[in-house]
């Protein structure tokens, strides 16, 4: 399990949901997401809050609203605990 910040995108392609980019950050508070997906379209984002809560930040929000995405995946790792919003 790492103790970094990791994300992926999520990317609809028909009616699957299927895992695009993925990106590792530098530590637990951040990770820098390239959004592109090899098939689909992008419509959301998942990533990891280690050590935390699986609620967006505000800074998360902006971001989905910066690019678009209405949804988002948080994920706790050691609570092994997820859960998905509509931003």
């Amino acid at each position: 399990m790492s103790n970094k910040e990791e994300a992926f995108t999520l990317c609809q392609l028909r009616d699957m949901i299927l895992k695009g980019s993925q990106a590792t950050g530098n530590d637990k508070y951040s990770v820098n997401l390239r959004v592109s997906c090899p098939q689909g379209k992008p419509i959301g984002i998942h990533h990891t809050h280690p050590g935390g809560e699986p609620e967006p930040s505000d800074q998360d929000i902006r971001e989905a609203h910066r690019l678009g995405i209405p949804f988002m995946c948080i994920t706790v790792p050691e609570r092994k605990v997820t859960k998905c919003y509509r931003v």
